[in-house]
């Protein structure tokens, strides 16, 4: 909203035309791997250090990949923008940030949820705030990245920084198989995240492709108010996989939490396709 109040609405679509292909890269930093590092922490506590220096290893690695991908083929996509620095900032931003992830990964383990929506809140102040004051201060898109890239630096160390008082170092894997077994498990899951990310972007970046960068803004105002209303249900999965992982040797069990979650997903859901089938009639 601020965005298309202060810079209009081709400005507007510049950003989620940027963002939309920064998330289409967003499944690389960790391929998969942190969810089977919280699978694995919920069930052996004491492998943590391994664990969270395996996890920190694999994203370090790809998040360097994801980046050089990003910073090489944007100019390809879209040469007729004048934005490349703002996608530099975006793509370093994402590096950071798949880093500051890896800080929460065994709170998430113990469902010490409380610790992890802190760490989302202070991570969404800092980069809100710090974008805004560079918007404000450059009235550009580069200004605005760039302060969303210092916002996620700031979480990143404040998280770390209780992570680490509260936890152990993490222990850089010396042997290669052990991290290249937890990518071949996260894989598949690396894989599903890919494909769903491009299914909820491609249409904006087909526009952006092939049309002007008005339309794209006019397109993301409706889409971006959609999807934000059905983002509650990442939160809740977020919350539940501990507890699956550590009930699934229990069938009944599993089976009743399953059930639980997802008539909680309907709940929400629901409500919210009759009302836009409604708005569309």
């Amino acid at each position: 909203l601020i965005i298309a109040r202060w810079l209009g609405v081709s400005f507007y679509g510049s950003y989620n035309l940027i963002n939309a292909f920064i998330v289409i890269f967003s499944f690389l930093p960790d391929l998969g791997t942190n969810l089977i590092v919280i699978r694995d922490l919920a069930k052996s506590p004491r492998k943590r250090p391994v664990l969270i220096g395996q996890a920190v290893t694999i994203n370090l690695i790809f998040s360097a990949v994801a980046f050089i991908i990003i910073a090489v083929s944007f100019p390809i996509y879209a040469p007729h923008t004048n934005v490349l620095l703002a996608v530099i900032f975006a793509a370093a931003t994402l590096v950071v940030s798949s880093l500051r992830t890896i800080a929460k990964l065994a709170f998430d383990a113990a469902e010490a949820m409380h610790i992890s929506a802190l760490f989302t809140i202070l991570n969404s102040v800092s980069s809100l705030s710090l974008a805004l004051i560079g918007l404000s201060l450059t009235h550009n898109l580069t200004g605005l990245f760039a302060g969303a890239f210092l916002g996620t630096c700031l979480s990143f160390i404040i998280e770390w920084f209780i992570s680490l008082k509260t936890f152990t170092w993490p222990r850089i894997p010396l042997k290669i198989f052990p991290t290249l077994n937890l990518l071949k498990q996260g894989l598949p899951l690396g894989l599903a995240a890919a494909t769903a990310l491009l299914y909820t972007q491609i249409d904006t970046l087909i526009l952006g492709r092939f049309m002007s960068l008005q339309y794209v803004g006019w397109y993301s105002a409706a889409a971006t108010l959609v999807f934000g209303l059905l983002q509650l249900n990442v939160p809740l999965m977020a919350a539940v996989y501990p507890a699956l992982s550590r009930r699934h040797p229990q069938p009944q069990r599993f089976r009743e939490l399953i059930w639980q979650v997802s008539g909680i997903i309907l709940a929400w859901t629901l409500p919210w396709k009759g009302v836009a089938l409604w708005k569309a009639a």
